[in-house]
């Protein structure tokens, strides 16, 4: 995949600017701008692969499961006691 060769080379460069340039600012930053650019076009690919995909059991952004993912078992009222600590 281009986009994937794209992104190593980003990083290898990126490593090689920061070992070879750590203080020139402006090719630090045009690394990082390149290397950013080339992630973030990896993201979206897997953002929209995984939405063609539609994952079952896909969490939301605290971590539970969507409802419509769920087991929509009806267990009825689940009965439980709580005790107070002293």
């Amino acid at each position: 995949m281009a986009d994937v060769n794209t992104l190593e080379k980003a990083l290898e460069e990126a490593k090689k600017v920061l070992k070879e340039k750590e203080n020139d600012g402006d090719v630090l930053k045009k690394a990082h701008d390149d290397l950013m650019q080339a992630s973030y076009k990896i993201a979206e690919i897997l953002y929209k692969d995984q939405q063609q995909k539609g994952q079952p059991g896909q969490t939301t952004n605290d971590g539970s499961q969507s409802d419509s993912n769920k087991d929509n078992g009806d267990q009825g009222p689940i009965d439980a006691e709580f005790k107070e600590k002293k």
